[in-house]
């Protein structure tokens, strides 16, 4: 009894192994050609943004790995 109920979780499990794999991905969508974002000036939204960094003996990319990440302005 117990190494058919073993034998039917096994077909269970494969099957939707198989069927998961042929289903579509929603992230991998045909690009439509229409543009999502537009650049806009600083004039157009009142934004004046430089991520200026001044490289030094302890600011540098050695010695602080994430020295370059995250520089930018995000707006909702």
């Amino acid at each position: 009894m117990n190494k058919i109920r073993l034998y039917n979780y096994a077909i269970v499990i494969v099957f939707l192994i198989f069927y998961g794999c042929n289903q579509p991905n929603p992230a991998h969508k045909v690009d439509t050609g229409q543009q999502l974002f537009k650049l806009l000036s600083p004039e157009q939204t009142n934004i004046s943004f430089q991520n200026t960094l001044t490289e030094g003996l302890n600011t540098n990319i050695l010695m602080y790995e994430y020295f370059y990440n995250g520089g930018g302005v995000a707006s909702g």
